[in-house]
């Protein structure tokens, strides 16, 4: 590099940009390409674009106030319907069956 030629005894010659940062000539092509159809929008893209970013904003605050709700209901923790499901099935096996693991029954 002609720079590192140039300023060979500088010390500080490491911290330069064009030294410390390698030009990638792909990423620059599709950053490019990128930007283009960034410029390109319409305004009616525009405004779709914005209202499904409302959306999304609006749902991920549903969740979280339901999140924070059920957490709430249940002893501060999040509420996991898998586990919930276990545990009623383990311990809700039913008279007859529980009649046989003791020994009783028919």
């Amino acid at each position: 590099m002609l720079l590192r030629v140039r300023n060979g005894r500088d010390p500080d010659i490491d911290k330069h940009p064009m030294i410390k940062f390698e030009y990638d000539m792909e990423h620059e092509s599709r950053r490019r390409v990128e930007l283009d159809l960034l410029q390109r929008r319409t305004y009616s893209q525009e405004l779709k674009i914005a209202s499904t970013v409302i959306a999304a904003r609006r749902l991920n605050k549903r969740i979280k106030m339901i999140k924070r709700s059920l957490g709430e209901k249940h002893g501060g923790r999040m509420y996991d319907h898998r586990m919930a499901a276990a545990a009623s099935s383990s311990t809700h096996d039913g008279p007859s069956s529980s009649s046989h693991k003791r020994g009783g029954g028919s």
